[in-house]
């Protein structure tokens, strides 16, 4: 019998895609595989108790912050990360070795679902702290991508992944087709595209529950951020209300990871609107559960996409597989192509370029021709994928 040991220091709010991670599992069949998660010391205490009901163990393990550094860790180099290096290493060190040593005689795979280079090099020190080598298989998402290419970045993702890469125990994996064409081009081997773990696909069904004429649309989902697009809202549903004259249903789902005060008028008006606008706007304000995802997905119309198209230039979003999987067209709210607009293209999903195009049926492309390939090892079983 496997043990499967998910690592993930990042796992901690009820919100984001950690927390998509263990809706998944907690909806997947192990397979007689024993499923353990390694999370943060604060992870949200109802995600645990969730998984603990469905047979997932869990343990608080982390203490540091796995975010601390994702936007300057660039800037502060190999030097300026050291120390937080160090500490993360001694944590990945002890948790490996709790996962090789508690597991008796069975065969164990560690799962690592994102890495930013600080967070490879850690793996690889804490791997030669040890001084021994366990009997684990080590599979790494290569999930990130530097916000800024440049020369200083190219050097510390060789470098870092490179280092695990040269371990016969690790295999990397990654996230998207880009990622995978960036590592590559850096000289690191990956072994292929690892699975979008937003869901269990495998259990779903995309059956539309709805034969509803008034339109559907999703208009925003996820952690409330400015660069994808949250501060854009109120004109959004504006703009959606007038266009379709109030027969249009829209839909925003949102979580509060951290205070913001710039979200705070925003988030006042988002409920003036929804007080106005009853039966056209509804938002809910917390983490959707796999069943509230599947529910909400088989009775939309489409996906409005608010992001920056700066800020997700080479940036992954969950969104566009959430589309791809489900059929559902993308509206883009900016004219400039980025991530979102190339990936769902290889996913072969219509999009279009404004509420006006969508709800008028005019497309200046026709539908792209999906890479069925890419496709499948995206919407492969997540938890199956780990044990196999």
């Amino acid at each position: 019998m496997k043990s499967v040991f998910v690592i993930d220091p990042g796992m901690m709010e009820a919100g984001g895609h950690h927390a998509a991670l263990l809706e998944t599992l907690i909806h997947s069949e192990s397979g007689g595989a024993k499923v353990c998660v390694l999370t943060h010391q604060q992870l949200d205490n109802d995600l645990e108790i969730k998984a603990k009901n469905n047979s997932i163990q869990v343990n608080r393990f982390f203490s540091t912050n796995f975010y601390q550094h994702y936007e300057d860790s660039v800037e502060l180099s190999l030097s300026g990360m050291q120390h937080y290096i160090r500490l993360l290493a001694w944590e990945y060190a002890r948790a490996i070795k709790l996962a090789a040593q508690g597991s008796a005689n069975n065969e164990v795979v560690c799962f690592y679902p994102c890495l930013n280079w600080e967070h490879a090099s850690a793996i690889s020190l804490a791997l030669t702290m040890s001084g021994e080598r366990y009997l684990c298989t080590h599979k790494v998402s290569c999930m990130f991508k530097p916000l800024k290419i440049n020369y200083q970045s190219e050097w510390l993702y060789k470098y870092s992944f490179g280092q695990l890469a040269k371990r016969s125990e690790v295999e990397l994996f990654a996230s998207d087709w880009e990622a995978r064409v960036y590592y590559e081009d850096l000289g690191i081997t990956i072994q292929g595209f690892h699975p979008c773990y937003l869901l269990p696909w495998s259990s779903l069904n995309k059956q539309k529950t709805t034969s509803s004429d008034t339109p559907h649309l999703l208009l925003y989902m996820g952690d409330a951020k400015e660069n994808k697009g949250f501060l854009r809202l109120p004109e959004v549903i504006t703009k959606a209300i007038a266009k379709f004259n109030g027969k249009v249903k829209l839909t925003v789902q949102y979580t509060l990871a951290w205070d913001y005060p710039e979200l705070v008028p925003v988030i006042n008006t988002l409920k003036r609107l929804e007080k106005e606008y009853p039966m056209q706007v509804h938002v809910h304000v917390r983490f959707w559960s796999k069943d509230e995802l599947q529910s909400v997905m088989a009775t939309l119309s489409g996906v409005v996409c608010t992001y920056d198209s700066q800020t997700y230039q080479n940036k992954s979003s969950g969104l566009a597989w959430l589309c791809g999987y489900y059929n559902l067209p993308i509206i883009f709210m900016s004219q400039q192509s980025f991530w979102m607009h190339r990936e769902v293209e290889r996913l072969g999903i219509t999009y279009y370029h404004s509420l006006t195009d969508f709800a008028d049926k005019t497309n200046d492309k026709p539908m792209p021709t999906r890479c069925n390939s890419y496709y499948s090892s995206l919407f492969e079983d997540c938890l199956t994928w780990v044990v196999n």
